[in-house]
């Protein structure tokens, strides 16, 4: 968790940073994340028969796939805020703030 919160932090220093090395960036810690997760859960289902993981690899690849979309369009809306918070009218605002609870 620590380093979950460590990279969340990271990613918003970095907003200062060029556009293309944020995009960089965001990827490496995606898929960093990714690994990590599917490490644990590896370690935790030991216990799967080869029958059991066959079944179950693909629910969480397709798990997966739904939550990256997820977060990358929490990474979009965070991405826009940064770069015109000081310049932001409210109406831009309200439909960032909207389109953040219709994810």
């Amino acid at each position: 968790m620590k380093r979950v919160l460590l990279a969340l932090t990271l990613l918003l220093i970095t907003v200062a940073f060029a556009q293309d090395d944020l995009n960089q960036w965001i990827q490496l810690l995606k898929q960093d994340l990714k690994v990590q997760r599917k490490d644990v859960i590896t370690k935790g289902m030991q216990t799967f028969t080869h029958e059991e993981a066959k079944r179950f690899w693909p629910i969480y690849d397709a798990y997966n796939s739904e939550l990256e979309k997820f977060v990358d369009a929490r990474v979009a809306l965070i991405k826009a805020n940064a770069e015109d918070y000081d310049s932001m009218p409210d109406a831009e605002a309200r439909d960032l703030l909207n389109r953040r609870i219709n994810i």
